[in-house]
């Protein structure tokens, strides 16, 4: 039985990767050709919370945006499936020893993620705040009543898209661990890259300092609830090497371009 369970999770999570996945490659594609897996799963997330910010507006986080957001991701990950296989194999080119490790921290994950939910806010405030954003449209101004009225993280909404249909009362298990696991896979690839000696840059250097705090977080940390620390700085982490690769890239070229014109 907790064999199936865990097995549902991991397809649950492979389900939703593909989802961000194909909406990341909607946004990137037009910018670079050349954007690798992580960048697109990252994307997606970032272009979800958005799309989530807009229409909570005007609606519910109800059962349509789930549709809308499985529509758009399989349609983008289709549509762009040429460039992705083609970022797979790079990745396991330079990282071939990335995907069993990945695969062992996914059902380590798993096994946590099925656990019961003792984050203490979950029930203090973000199961409540989960309910009502599924079931009423963003109310302007309600915070001047109650400041607990104000609380408020993109995490909620995340939370309820996902906790729609069949999903009821199981996305607390899903959010969480989807992040962690999706920051895993991009730290161990950048750890393995500098170990095996492909690789000196910047991002990855940053990178492997960080595989201290993943570790902590795939054995310690809190992952079943509606956790707002966690994807908050697992995503400023992930921006920061962003930055640092693209300010490596602007270094190198301007170094080309004098050399170039010397």
């Amino acid at each position: 039985m907790l064999i199936a369970v865990w097995l549902s999770i991991l397809v649950l999570w492979l389900l939703c990767a593909v989802v961000l996945i194909g909406m990341g490659s909607l946004f990137l594609r037009p910018l670079s050709p050349a954007y690798r897996l992580q960048d697109a799963f990252w994307a997606g997330l970032a272009a979800a919370v958005a799309i989530l910010e807009v229409y909570h507006f005007l609606r519910p986080i109800d059962s349509l945006i789930a549709v809308l957001f499985l529509g758009f991701g399989l349609v983008g990950f289709l549509s762009s499936r040429t460039v992705l296989l083609r970022q797979w194999s790079t990745a396991r080119t330079s990282a071939p020893w990335s995907l069993p490790v990945v695969l062992l921290v996914a059902f380590l994950v798993a096994v946590r993620a099925a656990g019961p939910c003792e984050h203490y806010d979950t029930g203090l405030y973000g199961s409540s705040l989960v309910r009502w954003t599924a079931s009423y449209p963003l109310v302007p101004g309600l915070a001047n009543l109650h400041g607990r009225f104000g609380f408020n993280s993109s995490v909620f909404l995340c939370v309820a898209s996902l906790d729609q249909g069949i999903l009821r009362g199981i996305s607390y298990h899903l959010f969480g661990g989807l992040l962690l696991l999706a920051f895993a896979a991009t730290v161990v690839p950048a750890c393995e890259r500098l170990v095996r000696g492909s690789s000196a840059s910047l991002e990855d250097s940053f990178l492997f300092f960080l595989l201290i705090p993943t570790v902590f977080w795939i054995m310690r940390t809190e992952i079943v609830g509606t956790m707002t620390d966690l994807p908050a700085t697992a995503s400023l982490l992930v921006a920061c090497a962003n930055l640092l690769r693209g300010l490596e890239r602007r270094e190198q070229k301007g170094k080309k371009e004098r050399t170039w014109l010397s």
